[in-house]
């Protein structure tokens, strides 16, 4: 425990100092119940996101939206980094690459459907990917002559080679793009989990519940449309927690996917699905499944902080919490401005709601 306290004691306090600045369930009813999207954004220019909202306009266009809390991220993971140092900093750099790689396939996309390239305008960057390099990526005449100018390594751009090689409809080779940027960006992130010890393994669980979950969505939508078994396990992150290969190489093999969430009712997130089995059965609506799964996770992330104190599991948690605030803000000003009642916004937030969403 005192070598952990050396460790860990003044970022523990700076962490814990700026979740005690996080919107509280006050402000998202205060957020919910504005009048107009003008009000709103005043509402959050008195919050911690103040100095980013107060340059925006009253009414800011969607890009300008995504833009600024992307900022807002890209500066809490640069002050997180520099906390913990480079020593300790590795599952950061990972988590923030991944980011990156997020606005690599936004691009990439757009390059893939031959839009144009004015359209980058539209992509959120992120790091090393900003407004420069998006739009230089942007104006390559092809999807080859693009992958040799992004910044990745070697490994990475060999396997976007062969995807680009490959005969098929944009559609197909953009869904490719997306399964190899996928899977590159969780195996970094769990490879980077497997170097920590002690009381950082803590980690390992934060991490894997969202791995196991980006499989179980990806295995019930693409059960929905009638994927193959085949099709199904080419598009599942290749990093396991408590699904394993051969539970996700079994569901992908089932005949609909009212069985998928039958049969996952009953295995290890049984407490998330079972709630959960009857309303899918009649509205085949895979987001209240995505939205009580991120719920869970998130309270097991407010939980970390009731626990020992002194490692990395608490920085790591702040940071999801952060992610799905974020995520949040976004819903709101997107329900606000589709005119949904404030019943109809809550349904799709993650934190200071029931954990089980509203059937």
């Amino acid at each position: 425990m005192i070598v952990r306290a050396f460790r860990y004691g003044y970022v523990a306090a700076r962490i814990r100092g700026r979740k005690s600045w996080m919107l509280t369930k006050s402000d998202y009813e205060s957020l919910i119940s504005a009048e107009e999207i003008s009000s709103l954004i005043r509402k959050l220019g008195e919050t911690r996101y103040g100095k980013y909202f107060s340059e925006l306009t009253q009414t800011p266009s969607v890009q300008q939206l995504e833009k600024t809390l992307a900022m807002f991220l890209e500066d809490e993971m640069n002050l997180i980094k520099s906390e913990l140092g480079p020593r300790r900093a590795g599952l950061f750099n990972a988590l923030y690459k991944q980011l990156e790689l997020t606005t690599l396939k936004e691009v990439l996309r757009l390059v893939v459907f031959g839009l144009d390239p004015e359209m980058v305008d539209w992509v959120t960057p992120f790091g090393r990917y900003d407004t420069s390099l998006c739009r230089s990526l942007a104006q390559a005449d092809n999807l080859g002559q693009t992958l040799s100018r992004i910044p990745e390594e070697k490994n990475l751009v060999d396997k976007l080679r062969v995807v680009a090689d490959e005969e098929g409809s944009p559609a197909q080779t953009a869904a490719k793009v997306e399964i190899v940027l996928d899977n590159y960006g969780c195996g970094m992130v769990w490879r980077a989990l497997q170097k920590l010890g002690g009381a950082d393994k803590r980690c390992v669980s934060l991490v894997g519940f969202l791995l196991d979950m980006a499989n179980i969505v990806t295995l019930i939508r693409a059960k929905k449309i009638g994927m193959r078994p085949e099709q199904i396990l080419d598009m599942t992150t290749k990093s396991y927690y408590k699904l394993g290969e051969k539970i996700v190489a079994k569901l992908a093999g089932l005949p609909s996917d009212g069985e998928v969430v039958n049969q996952l009712a009953t295995g290890a997130y049984r407490d998330i699905l079972s709630p959960l089995t009857l309303m899918y059965t009649t509205k085949k609506d895979v987001l209240p499944v995505e939205v009580a799964f991120k719920r869970f996770h998130a309270w097991e992330c407010e939980k970390t902080f009731f626990g020992a104190p002194f490692h990395l599991g608490e920085t790591l948690a702040y940071y999801y919490l952060t992610r799905y605030e974020i995520e949040d803000i976004r819903a709101i000003v997107n329900g606000k401005s589709g005119g949904l009642p404030p019943g109809a916004i809550r349904e799709n937030l993650v934190l200071h709601q029931p954990l089980t969403p509203k059937l």
